[in-house]
């Protein structure tokens, strides 16, 4: 289960993405795991071997992607998934 903390910070996050014009939103998404404590795991574009899957953790919620831009869109998926599933157990 969140903490009220927690969903909190996951609802601002998803406002915050949504809100982010789509080109800027993985930027804003490394911001927000480097200001947070998230995981990043996202290496520079053309210094890692291909193919990569690209990982986020953000309030304990985990995503991955073979594109790095997608990762904000699979992200929001899962906490959106999660908080809806803690929502219907309360």
């Amino acid at each position: 289960m969140m903490t009220p903390e927690t969903t909190e910070a996951v609802a601002a996050t998803l406002l915050d993405l949504e809100t982010t014009e789509p080109q800027f939103r993985l930027a804003r998404m490394k911001a927000i795991a480097l200001e947070e404590g998230g995981i990043w795991a996202v290496p520079d574009a053309g210094t890692a071997p291909q193919p990569v899957l690209y990982e986020v953790s953000l309030f304990g919620i985990a995503a991955s992607a073979l594109d790095p831009h997608d990762l904000p869109r699979n992200w929001s998926r899962v906490a959106l998934a999660l908080a809806t599933a803690e929502g219907e157990a309360a």
